[in-house]
């Protein structure tokens, strides 16, 4: 009886010992699972805050890509008014070699009065000459006014650009065109 009572205590002792240890293990398990919820909240908030800086970022680069686009708007735009300004200045100039040319088309025509037959068909083919001369002169107004009005009417593009080019060459050979003729009506 006495073994058995020492066993009794014995498993008693050892029944404590397991629901003691059943207790801390409930403890212990009930703190990680505070820490797992505390994990869990922390990782869902750092997963908000990395969604808002992406977001964030996308927005910077919207911004950065549109005041790219604004500052190559504003370079297109100073090239294109610098090719306006050289096109009135060539305006200008051809303005002067018209006024010349008529101030010389008057002097022939006083000339060509007072000669013979030949030099009177002489000046009618120089009248002819100036008449074309200031058509193209025309022509070259209506065009500058025509480039003008597109650079005010229309956004800036490569394109555009490439155009504006191209009508400066053809102007460029019309000018020495005309200059040639202007050369040729002298030496008649």
């Amino acid at each position: 009886v006495a073994l058995s009572r020492g066993e009794s205590e014995a498993s008693q002792a050892v029944l404590m010992e397991m629901k003691q240890a059943r207790e801390l293990g409930e403890v212990e398990r009930r703190k990680l699972e505070l820490q797992k919820t505390q994990i869990e909240g922390e990782a869902k908030a750092v997963r908000a805050e990395n969604q808002s800086l992406r977001e964030q970022l996308a927005n910077e680069q919207r911004e950065n890509w549109r005041l790219q686009k604004d500052c190559q708007l504003e370079t297109q735009s100073r090239a294109k008014l610098l090719q306006i300004d050289m096109i009135e200045d060539e305006n200008c100039r051809l303005e002067a070699e018209n006024k010349i040319m008529k101030s010389k088309l008057e002097e022939a025509e006083k000339k060509a009065d007072a000669t013979t037959n030949p030099l009177v068909e002489q000046l009618e083919v120089a009248k002819k000459r100036t008449g074309e001369v200031e058509s193209e002169l025309k022509l070259l107004k209506s065009k500058a006014s025509e480039w003008k009005s597109m650079y005010e009417a229309c956004k800036f593009k490569e394109e555009d650009i490439k155009k504006w080019e191209v009508q400066q060459a053809e102007l460029k050979s019309n000018v020495t065109s005309l200059e040639e003729k202007i050369s040729s009506l002298q030496g008649k």
